[in-house]
């Protein structure tokens, strides 16, 4: 009777966090395919289409397009786990969700901050490589290089980026949460629940579990959320304990 799906931030149920965790190994195998992940988008069941595909002499890993659309880069996944592979379906998925993209308003600032950090990267790349060449320009190849961070840090703590992180982590705690039962039983992992809503109250460090729960880029995350948005760091803590107490709620129907 437990269903662990995702109550906190952006509702992903289970049948959706399924499908993205089966494509997601199909995607590890590299081949170059059109796959279809169900999604319901603002009340509305969707069939997205997740184009798999080499893409050289893009940036991205993957990339939402539109409401219908996502993009997987190959060149970009290569030797990355499934769990990696994972995150990155999850997060496109969660910017198609996003109810903000309705608005032309949100989606033209969002795709004009991401079109600047393509700019950068471009920009950097080619000084860099130039530099590298012919030992010239290379003070210029450094400056482009810091306007690359600085503007992907922009993008990075955008709104709409944020919301798609923040739904990244939440929706891997609530795949992960099933390996972990399997290894510590369901009244190890309510402990573990326990030590991360203690966490987010601050009065607790994370623990390895913990770790695994928020997923290889969630600390990282929350750092990064720290450091450069206060106010949207203690929301996301807020977030991790609702889904927290959701899944130990739902590890009381399995005793």
């Amino acid at each position: 009777m437990a269903k662990m799906a995702v109550q906190s931030g952006l509702k992903f149920s289970k049948a959706e966090l399924n499908g993205i965790s089966e494509l997601a190994s199909l995607i590890k195998q590299g081949e170059e395919s059109v796959l279809k992940l169900e999604l319901t988008v603002n009340g509305v069941n969707r069939e997205i289409d997740v184009i798999v595909n080499s893409f050289p002499k893009q940036t991205f890993n993957g990339r939402a397009v539109g409401r219908n659309k996502i993009y997987m880069n190959l060149d970009k996944l290569e030797g990355k786990s499934v769990e990696e592979i994972r995150q990155v379906l999850s997060h496109e998925a969660a910017h198609i969700k996003d109810p903000s993209m309705v608005s032309q308003v949100y989606r033209d600032s969002y795709n004009t901050t991401r079109k600047l950090v393509d700019a950068a990267d471009k920009k950097f790349n080619d000084l860099a490589t130039a530099a590298e060449k012919t030992g010239k320009g290379v003070e210029d190849a450094v400056k482009a290089g810091e306007d690359f961070v600085g503007k992907f840090q922009k993008y990075q703590f955008h709104p709409q980026e944020i919301v798609a992180n923040n739904q990244m982590v939440l929706n891997n705690m609530a795949t992960e949460i099933e390996g972990l039962i399997s290894q510590i039983g369901p009244e190890g992992v309510k402990k573990e629940l326990n030590n991360l809503i203690n966490y987010t109250s601050g009065k607790q460090a994370l623990s390895k579990e913990n770790l695994r729960l928020l997923g290889n880029k969630g600390s990282e995350h929350l750092t990064g959320l720290y450091k450069y948005n206060k106010k949207y760091y203690q929301d996301f803590l807020k977030k991790i304990a609702k889904q927290s107490e959701y899944l130990k709620s739902q590890l009381s129907l399995m005793n």
